[in-house]
């Protein structure tokens, strides 16, 4: 073999590597985006939910 031959073997091994490693940041990416939808929605529901507190709270204050 010859050091072209090497080379090109080499930069195949980083490519594969290399879009190995984009296929795992963007299973993480799309694992985050699912969690922040999760995590954005329970906090508007928490809000809603305080929200009613506070107005009943100011309806029972005589």
């Amino acid at each position: 073999m010859d050091s072209t031959t090497n080379t090109r073997e080499d930069l195949v091994r980083k490519i594969l590597q290399t879009q190995e490693q984009l296929r795992h940041l963007l299973a993480k990416i799309d694992t985050v985006k699912s969690e922040h939808h999760k995590i954005h929605t329970e906090n508007q529901v928490l809000e809603k939910y305080m929200d009613n507190l506070m107005s009943t709270k100011e309806m029972m204050e005589p």
